[in-house]
């Protein structure tokens, strides 16, 4: 085990940037996250997999502060985040992304396209060192610039071939 662990270790650049620790987190009698460990190493490439119901969507929002957890560890950049809220995370440089897998049918798809929210300050270190207490989830909506007419120019020939 200690030979695997050094492999990890030598591939991935070393350092766990992201650790979580014997993670309980329970909801009545469901127990839906039972003494998870693992490690994300630096410049790792990492996948969590699982089944419907195995818990995953579950560990992402108690390491992303969505939900408390019972009891374990979790640390990011070697600094326990273990219970903190979901803003007090992002401002310790650890964002989130939430996936929507359908369009919203009653928008245009400009309206959609629109929703994408570009340039949230966790997506880079500037943005998190620029307007760490200042953003807001929506910030980039409200955005002067954010504007039907910037979208279309930006999104360039796409829009022509789909006849807008």
């Amino acid at each position: 085990m200690a030979e695997a662990t050094a492999e990890v270790e030598e591939l991935s650049g070393g350092d766990p940037i992201f650790t979580v620790r014997d993670l309980v987190k329970g909801f009545g009698a469901l127990l839906a996250v039972d003494r998870a460990t693992f490690e994300v190493h630096r410049g790792s490439i990492t996948a969590l997999i699982g089944p419907n119901g195995a818990g995953k969507t579950t560990l992402f929002n108690l390491a992303t502060g969505f939900i408390k957890p019972d009891r374990g560890g979790i640390e990011f950049e070697g600094r326990s985040i273990f219970g903190r809220s979901p803003h007090g995370i992002a401002r310790t440089g650890m964002g989130r992304t939430f996936q929507i897998t359908k369009a919203l049918t009653a928008m245009t798809v400009l309206d959609n396209m629109m929703l994408a929210a570009p340039d949230q300050p966790a997506e880079r270190l500037l943005g998190l060192l620029t307007r760490p207490l200042s953003w807001s989830a929506f910030g980039s909506l409200r955005s002067p610039t954010r504007t039907p007419a910037r979208c279309q120019a930006a999104s360039g020939s796409c829009w022509s071939s789909l006849g807008c």
